[in-house]
């Protein structure tokens, strides 16, 4: 599943609540250029990518092709209801992610301020 990761978004939709948090993946660029292990602790690993690409590949492509996925959304559809399992550290704020969605750049300098000082809180 791991290989089909690379071929599909990295950017995930969570639900909480009447918001949406759009949230990054773990990978070398976040840990290097966005904050060290700080900005990491906020991610979700690839194997949620993996998961949904395992989802979407497995369905018939004369049936199903053409759209845009949003991982978490594929594995809703499929009965995942566990995303913690997918957090790199389950109950951390997760970072915002700026491909999907208007980028809020305030929230996240506070997430990463906050992780940074030791605070697992982002309100």
């Amino acid at each position: 599943m791991a290989v089909a990761a690379a071929t599909v978004a990295v950017a995930i939709v969570t639900a909480a609540a009447a918001a949406i948090v759009v949230a990054v993946i773990a990978t070398a660029a976040v840990e290097n250029l966005l904050g060290g292990p700080h900005a990491v602790a906020m991610c979700r690993k690839p194997e949620i990518v993996a998961d949904a690409a395992w989802h979407i590949m497995t369905r018939n492509s004369r049936e199903f092709s053409g759209n845009f996925l949003i991982d978490e959304d594929v594995l809703r559809d499929a009965g995942v209801t566990d995303f913690d399992q997918y957090a790199v550290e389950p109950g951390t704020s997760l970072m915002p992610d700026f491909f999907l969605g208007e980028p809020d750049l305030a929230a996240l300098q506070k997430l990463l301020h906050a992780e940074s000082s030791g605070d697992q809180r982002a309100d």
